[in-house]
């Protein structure tokens, strides 16, 4: 994705949804229509952005379309990112979740709860690739939405842990969506404490890609042929290899503040979890 793309809405919105709906010049041309508008004024709603009913409605019309769905308008813009990360020698696969909070849309259906306090939306889940050198998003290589379904009620924490489908099944689901690059580049798929889990280390070895996760888990390893340690207390112990000045920004009350973060790095025998 140039500079060029990001200053123009239109430029944009042509590369990204020029290839929707291929066999309906009309939905393509619409898609791109909006797709522009959405660009240059994001936060606008619908009707706004349209700017009479003759055209919000013409909105209402293509978006109702059968053929028309997430997975259909998104598609042409995961080609084009893979075949960017294709083409470069090492490819950062960011993956994360966004919540969408719709409370304020009392009658909406079709969503679920956001946390434990309240409120009610769904989720996102985004993986982005980015060059490490340079930070530039080449653009998303998956996302797929969810709605958080209710735990049943009186279930306990080995029943979650062995349930048949789980909320953190998502992550591995983006990582098998993408597969193993076609070319000898590099990808190293990035996730947070949510990404710690066995599972998702197995996907990235069966697609032939890298992972880096911050732990979670404080998980037993061989530290020897006849110790066993555990991960974040033996990696505690590491001599550091390099530093660096993080700023951590102020958040829940807590005053901004400067911090150091030591870099180490050695090679571990992790022990079988079902976590």
């Amino acid at each position: 994705m140039n500079t060029q793309d990001l200053m123009s809405p239109t430029s944009w919105a042509e590369r990204t949804f020029g290839a929707v709906a291929r066999n309906s010049r009309r939905r393509t041309r619409r898609a791109v229509k909006v797709a522009c508008k959405l660009a240059g004024n994001p936060e606008e709603s619908l009707p706004a952005l349209m700017q009479s009913w003759k055209e919000t409605k013409a909105l209402y019309r293509l978006l109702a379309e059968p053929a028309v769905t997430f997975e259909a308008l998104m598609q042409p813009h995961l080609q084009q990112s893979r075949e960017e990360a294709a083409g470069s020698p090492v490819v950062l696969l960011v993956q994360d979740t966004t919540s969408l909070d719709l409370s304020h849309r009392q009658k909406l259906s079709g969503t679920g709860p956001l946390r434990k306090g309240g409120g009610q939306g769904f989720f996102v889940q985004t993986v982005l690739a980015v060059l490490p050198a340079s930070r530039e998003v080449l653009g998303c290589m998956a996302q797929e939405p969810f709605v958080r379904v209710r735990a049943p009620a009186g279930e306990d924490r080995d029943q979650r842990l062995y349930r048949e489908k789980r909320e953190t099944d998502v992550w591995i689901r983006q990582v098998l969506s993408i597969g193993a690059p076609e070319t000898a580049s590099t990808w190293v798929h990035i996730g947070d404490r949510g990404a710690d889990m066995f599972p998702f280390f197995l996907a990235c070895r069966a697609k032939q890609t890298h992972f880096l996760v911050r732990a979670a888990q404080n998980r037993r390893i061989q530290s020897s042929e006849d110790e066993i340690g555990y991960a974040l207390s033996r990696a505690r112990s590491w001599p550091s290899q390099a530093t660096r000045q993080v700023a951590v920004p102020a958040r829940h009350g807590r005053e901004g503040r400067q911090t150091q973060v030591h870099l180490a790095r050695l090679s571990v025998d992790p022990l079988a979890s079902p976590t």
